[in-house]
């Protein structure tokens, strides 16, 4: 995970040298301390110690290095506790550190997802999305799925209503992990099965870390007035997506080019080799 991240936050820091649209000086500040900043940014520590982030949008990376080390604790008290135990420790999490506070940068705004890690754990163990799209109201299957479709729709507009009134409190996260498994429900079910869509998605889902660490690149650092020259938000939407889509393709080639996978492959082996010693 942090290789993919630390290949892609170093070639944005070499196209931001190349083009003169930003060097790390003016992000870190000057000195022994900015190649202290740079470095924890670029291990993605910097959400943990309060310092300067290259980009905004690198703070995930945080959040992703707490979620790896968290899942096999939530999963030990899910299988020793039950469901019930898994989901209100999590929620108790939420509300025990809210995310008005400073608690908030400490955990890199776990308390906003933790409720999301506990219902994937869920839908992983208890084939979830399977069990909601064999699950019909009635006996007739074309009936049941129009039914369906319809209560899928009405509970995504009532979550994300009441997801927005809830920005700020310490209940956000219960809204955060009913939208997280209704959305994907319905996106199972209805959207996926469509060929072209759900190849399209597929693909898109290949590219996609690439994509969300790159965008706001393209948006806000280095092209900001040619993305909002297309006035219409879909139409933004749809050409930033395009753009990312095609800088994510050639960061992935030139990842391959230079063998970087293997590289982290190779450190891999050794850094465990190290540790079994």
């Amino acid at each position: 995970m942090m290789g993919g991240f630390i290949f892609v936050f170093l070639l944005v820091q070499l196209y931001s040298v190349i083009t003169g649209q930003g060097w790390y000086v003016k992000n870190y500040g000057e000195g022994a301390m900015s190649l202290l900043y740079f470095g924890i940014d670029m291990f993605g520590l910097a959400q943990f110690f309060h310092t300067p982030t290259f980009l905004a949008t690198f703070w995930y990376m945080s959040l992703a290095q707490i979620i790896v080390f968290i899942i096999p604790l939530m999963i030990m008290v899910y299988r020793k506790f039950g469901t019930v135990t898994l989901l209100a420790l999590s929620i108790m999490v939420s509300m025990l550190f809210p995310v008005d506070t400073p608690s908030n940068k400490t955990y890199a705004y776990l308390p906003v997802y933790i409720v999301c890690i506990a219902v994937g754990i869920l839908a992983s163990d208890k084939n979830l999305l399977v069990k909601m799209k064999e699950f019909s109201l009635t006996n007739n299957k074309f009936v049941g799925k129009i039914i369906k479709f319809l209560v899928y729709i009405i509970l995504l507009v009532a979550i994300w209503y009441y997801r927005k009134e809830m920005l700020g409190t310490t209940i956000l996260s219960v809204f955060e992990g009913l939208m997280t498994i209704t959305l994907i429900g319905f996106m199972f079910e209805f959207i996926n099965p469509i060929p072209v869509v759900g190849r399209a998605l597929k693909f898109l889902g290949v590219y996609s870390m690439n994509i969300f660490l790159i965008h706001n690149f393209i948006r806000v650092c280095w092209y900001y007035d040619f993305t909002y020259s297309f006035k219409y938000p879909v139409l933004i939407v749809v050409v930033l997506l395009v753009v990312s889509l095609v800088v994510a393709i050639v960061i992935d080639l030139i990842k391959k080019l230079v063998r970087w996978d293997k590289l982290i492959s190779v450190l891999q082996k050794k850094l465990i080799g190290m540790v079994s010693e």
